[in-house]
């Protein structure tokens, strides 16, 4: 059951990752550079899917116990 709340936490994590990147944004400042917060990509990512396997496996664990 514990391993449950940390997936579903680091899950949580990368969902937010993601939002907060959409609600900063992207924008062009005056020398023509883009400027992004493009790290929090990769690590939303990566934490959405570790979180979303570590999800269903701990899971299927739990159900089959």
């Amino acid at each position: 059951m514990k391993s449950l709340t940390i997936f579903a936490g680091i899950t949580a994590l990368g969902a937010a990752c993601l939002t907060v990147y959409c609600f900063i944004g992207v924008t062009v400042d005056e020398n023509g550079f883009l400027q992004e917060p493009f790290g929090l990509l990769p690590i939303g990512f990566l934490l959405l899917a570790v979180g979303s396997i570590g999800l269903l496996v701990s899971l299927l664990r739990w159900k089959n116990s």
